[in-house]
C-alpha cells in the first residue's frame, strides 16, 4: 500500500521543522494540543471582524490583473465591493465591536481593507475610468490612512504600557496600516507625476508641491512600520518560539490563533513593494533592489515557521474564524513584492515565484471561503433544527 497524505504531510512538517531549525530559527516552532472534539466555529457580527476578508479578497483582485487574469480581477473586485457593502451595514447594525483601544487591531484590518480596495480598483479600472478611479484610490488613501493612523497610536501606547495583554501576531496589525498605505500613497504619486497639468496658471508649481508632498509623508508613513513593527513582532516570535514556549503551556499558540502567523510575512512583503516605488521615484533603483533581496532572505524563514505551524494546526483540525483571513493578505503582499521586485531588477524568473505565491493565496482565500461559508450554513442549520424541533437555544 502507498503511504497515505497524512503521512506524507507529516513528513513534510517534520522537513520544514529541520530546515527551520538549520536556519537558525529558536526553538523550532510552538506545539499544539490535538483537538479532541470539534469546536463550534467563531462567527461574529459582520463588522471590522470580518475585515480580513476585505483585505484578501482587494488584494488578489490586483494581484490577479498584474499577472493577467482580468475576467478573474474583476469578479474578485467585485465580491470586495459587496464585503465592503456587508461589513458597513453590519457595523452599522451591530456596532460591534467598539471603537476602544483593546480592539485596534480590527479597526486596522478596516483601514487595510478600505487602502486595498483603493488601488485594486485603480489597477484593474484605470484604463475604462481614467482619472476618476484614481481620485477614488486616492479617497480611499486618505481615509483609510487616516483611520490607520489613529490605531497606529492608539496601540503602540497600549503595547508601550504593556495594556495589550498576552503576545499575539494580531499585534502588527495597526503598525502595518502607515506602510500600506506609503505603498498606496506612492502609487498615487506616480500616477499623479505622470499627469499633463500644462495650460493652467501656477498648475506646475502646485502639481510639483502636491507630488513632494506625498512623497515625503509616504516616506514617514513608511518609517512608521520600519521602525516598530519589527521590534513587536522579535517580542512576539521570542514569546511563542523561544525557549520558554518548550516549557510553559501558555507560551503555545493556540490552534485557532495558528493562521495568524502569516502577519509578519505581510510587513517584509509591503515593505518589499513600497522599497521599489520610492526607488523608482527618487533615482535610487539599485538601493530598493538591494533592499528587495534583503526581504527576500527574511522571507524565507518567516515563511517556513507560517507554513509549519499554520498547516500543522490545519491538519489537527482547528474551528472556524475570521482569523483564518489572516493567511492571505500577507501572502499576497510578499506576492505584490515580489513582482515589482522584478521589474525593477528585470529578473524575470523572480514573476514566477510571484506567480507561484498567487496561487497559494488563492488556496488560503479558497479555504477561508469555503470554511466560511460552511460554518454559516451549519449555524443556520442549527437553528432551523431548534425551531423546528420546538427548543430554544
Amino acid at each position: 500500500m502507498g503511504v497515505s497524505t497524512s503521512s506524507r504531510l507529516s513528513a513534510l512538517s517534520s522537513s520544514l521543522v529541520s530546515t527551520l531549525q538549520s536556519l537558525g530559527v529558536p526553538g523550532g516552532v510552538p506545539g499544539y494540543v490535538k483537538n479532541r472534539r470539534r469546536y463550534t466555529a467563531v462567527l461574529p457580527p459582520a463588522g471590522p471582524a470580518w475585515a480580513g476578508s476585505l483585505m484578501g479578497t482587494a488584494l488578489t483582485s490586483a494581484l490577479l490583473e498584474i499577472h493577467g487574469f482580468a475576467a478573474g480581477a474583476r469578479a474578485m473586485l467585485l465580491i470586495a465591493g459587496a464585503v465592503t457593502i456587508i461589513i458597513t451595514i453590519g457595523w452599522l447594525v451591530y456596532r460591534s465591536p467598539k471603537f476602544t483601544p483593546v480592539v485596534m487591531p480590527a479597526w486596522a484590518m478596516v483601514s487595510l481593507g478600505l487602502v486595498s480596495l483603493g488601488s485594486a480598483s485603480s489597477t484593474i479600472l484605470a484604463d475604462s475610468l481614467g482619472d476618476a478611479v484614481w481620485w477614488f484610490h486616492f479617497g480611499c488613501c486618505v481615509i483609510g490612512g487616516v483611520l490607520g493612523l489613529v490605531t497606529y497610536v492608539v496601540y503602540l501606547r497600549q503595547l508601550i504600557t504593556g495594556r495589550a495583554g498576552t503576545p499575539t501576531f494580531s499585534w502588527g496589525l495597526p503598525l502595518v496600516t502607515p506602510m500600506v498605505t506609503a505603498t498606496a500613497g506612492m502609487r498615487f504619486h506616480d500616477w499623479l507625476v505622470g499627469t499633463d497639468v500644462s495650460g493652467a496658471p501656477g498648475a506646475d508649481g502646485a502639481h510639483e508641491v502636491w507630488t513632494t508632498l506625498i512623497l515625503v509623508l509616504s516616506m514617514g508613513a513608511f518609517l512608521l512600520t520600519l521602525l516598530t513593527a519589527p521590534v513587536v513582532f522579535t517580542r512576539v516570535y521570542a514569546y511563542y518560539l523561544g525557549p520558554r514556549s518548550r516549557r510553559a503551556s501558555h507560551h503555545r499558540l493556540e490552534p485557532m490563533a495558528a493562521p495568524t502567523i502569516w502577519i509578519p510575512l505581510g510587513i517584509v512583503g509591503q515593505s518589499m513593494a513600497c522599497a521599489q516605488l520610492f526607488g523608482a521615484a527618487t533615482g535610487w533603483v539599485r538601493t530598493g533592489v538591494a533592499y528587495g533581496f534583503i526581504m527576500c532572505v527574511v522571507a524565507i524563514p518567516v515563511t517556513l515557521t507560517a507554513v509549519v505551524v499554520h498547516y500543522q494546526a490545519a491538519l489537527r483540525g482547528i474551528s472556524y474564524s475570521p482569523t483564518w483571513w489572516a493567511s492571505t493578505f500577507p501572502v499576497g503582499a510578499l506576492c505584490l513584492g515580489v513582482h515589482w521586485l522584478s521589474d525593477s531588477s528585470g529578473l524575470g524568473w523572480l514573476d514566477q515565484i510571484s506567480v507561484f505565491l498567487l496561487v497559494i493565496l488563492l488556496f488560503h482565500a479558497g479555504v477561508a471561503t469555503l470554511g466560511g461559508t460552511m460554518a454559516i450554513i451549519a449555524r443556520m442549520a442549527r437553528r432551523l433544527r431548534a425551531v423546528t424541533g420546538g427548543r430554544r437555544r
